[in-house]
């Protein structure tokens, strides 16, 4: 996200894709801090199709580096959990 004033929110478009041959089902979002936010229009994506959406932080009472993480679980049999990393540095 880069560097910030505290108090600012930042958006960040991202692109999800389901590079397998069935379909990817989103199961759960988790983030380690309400100030991450992640939303899906979908919770299933079908195979090699791609949606792109905004995570969102708030760096309200934040100051310094910041390293947030989302994690999101789907039917992926080999990795079920991919791990998102928000970062920015709060002045």
């Amino acid at each position: 996200m880069g560097t910030i004033n505290s108090g600012s929110v930042r958006k960040k478009l991202i692109t999800i894709k389901n590079t397998g041959k069935s379909n990817l089902k989103i199961r759960k979002i988790e983030t380690d801090c309400s100030c991450t936010m992640l939303k899906l229009p979908t919770n299933e994506l079908l195979p090699e199709e791609s949606l792109k959406t905004t995570v969102k932080y708030d760096s309200l009472f934040k100051k310094g580096k910041q390293s947030k993480l989302i994690k999101i679980y789907t039917n992926d049999p080999s990795n079920p959990i991919k791990v998102l990393y928000v970062k920015a540095f709060v002045k």
